[in-house]
């Protein structure tokens, strides 16, 4: 959003493309990327945080309409479709959910898939990256996702290798790797506990059996009988 980012030596990715592709889309009865809307592009406040702005900016009908379009807009458009699409190709990778599906990479990881020639490609690529400000001066390291992301797709590689050479698994579902149910918990925990939201051990094991025990009473979505 703030900067432009350089891959593969010579080729530039830009937000600018990207906001420049949503104001001419926009204006079409037939637009390319329906998604996209003005809040993708302006990023107000907390939205930054949400994955689904990213997701749906990275997605593949907004690389189809930057590569489409580039004849209109500016000449890095064709260096951005390609960044773009890589990421949604990776977004894929990470969030597989079933055994099978339409998209190759959103399917399970398996031996016969193409998951891990694909993460390693990847991480080369991740490796290319280089980012500067204004200035012209390399912010790369500044950059935290980049390293993150190394560091996850080389856990999902090391730890298929475990579960399919040590533990016998057929094939491993990406999305299951998240954090969510975690945080779910914690945030659960945090709200029992009113104005102590740093709970000592003892504490979140109580806090931890109420949330269990209220859940547990919580009448289920096709009842029949009205709450009590």
């Amino acid at each position: 959003f703030k900067h432009n980012i350089f891959f593969d030596n010579s080729k530039q990715a830009s937000w600018q493309d990207i906001r420049d592709f949503y104001n001419l889309d926009s204006k079409q009865n037939f637009k390319l990327a329906p998604k996209l809307t003005k809040k993708h592009i302006e990023l107000p406040a907390f939205t930054k945080m949400k994955v689904k702005f990213a997701s749906q900016v990275f997605s593949h009908s907004v690389a189809a309409g930057l590569e489409t379009h580039a004849a209109l807009l500016r000449s890095t458009c064709t260096d951005t479709a390609e960044f773009v699409k890589k990421f949604d190709n990776l977004f894929d990778a990470v969030n597989s959910s079933q055994r099978k599906c339409q998209k190759p990479l959103k399917c399970a990881v398996t031996e016969q898939s193409d998951h891990m020639s694909f993460f390693q490609t990847t991480l080369d690529w991740l490796g290319t990256l280089s980012v500067r400000d204004d200035a012209g001066k390399d912010i790369t390291n500044n950059i935290k996702c980049i390293k993150g992301w190394q560091i996850s797709i080389s856990a999902i590689m090391q730890l298929w290798t475990d579960l399919r050479n040590d533990h016998g698994f057929d094939f491993l579902l990406t999305r299951r790797l998240n954090q969510d149910s975690v945080e779910n918990t914690f945030s659960e925990v945090r709200q029992r506990g009113g104005n102590n939201d740093h709970p000592t051990p003892n504490s979140f094991r109580h806090l931890f059996k109420h949330v269990c025990c209220s859940k547990l009473l919580t009448g289920s979505i096709g009842r029949n009988c009205e709450t009590d």
